[in-house]
């Protein structure tokens, strides 16, 4: 399945590499954020929730290492979060 082409408007949040930690979690596919990430400059990194991936990119395990834009910027997808996890104010 192709990713769809249309804009669409998405919450985001900006973290830290220490967001895994705190919350005890991992990507389901992927790598979290690194050290390395964190750096001015090389911040240019995502990862997806799990049901963007599924309804945006039809679950295509190949868009690790991938760039997409957002807010017409390329971001490089690094990791999917495990199918359930809620990101915190988000509600059910």
């Amino acid at each position: 399945m192709a990713a769809r082409t249309e804009p669409e408007r998405v919450r985001a949040l900006r973290v830290t590499p220490t967001f895994f930690s705190l919350y005890q979690t991992t990507p389901a596919i992927g790598q979290p954020f690194t050290e390395e990430h964190a750096k001015p400059g090389n911040d240019k990194q995502v990862i997806l929730s799990h049901t963007l991936w599924n309804t945006r990119f039809g679950a295509d395990r190949s868009i690790i290492g991938r760039d997409i834009r957002l807010s017409g910027e390329p971001y490089r997808v690094v990791g999917v979060m495990p199918d359930g996890f809620l990101s915190p104010g988000r509600e059910i």
